[in-house]
């Protein structure tokens, strides 16, 4: 596992935990971290979580959301493309 996804998986366990504290504990394991690192993806962490909502509470894959890339592209629109998933849903 990365470093990095050793922070986040940290951070999910530990809610409140500073970036010190992060560093400090990942260190002990043997993953050498800094505060500042910790503290970066952290932040970076956050803005994705907060830009991109839906497809954290979505089992959402790469291959859908290009698909769904594909079906605006094909339709001309996000809007046109919601109207033809709504049509969709009502077949269904």
């Amino acid at each position: 596992m990365n470093k990095t996804q050793e922070i986040k998986d940290y951070m999910r366990e530990h809610p409140g935990a500073g970036p010190k504290e992060v560093a400090s504990e990942l260190n002990k394991k043997g993953i050498e971290v800094s505060a500042q690192y910790v503290s970066t993806i952290k932040s970076l962490h956050k803005r994705r979580a907060t830009s991109l909502p839906a497809l954290e509470s979505e089992d959402i894959s790469l291959a859908s959301i290009l698909a769904a890339k594909r079906l605006v592209e094909e339709v001309g629109s996000v809007a046109k493309a919601r109207a033809a998933l709504e049509a969709l849903s009502m077949l269904s």
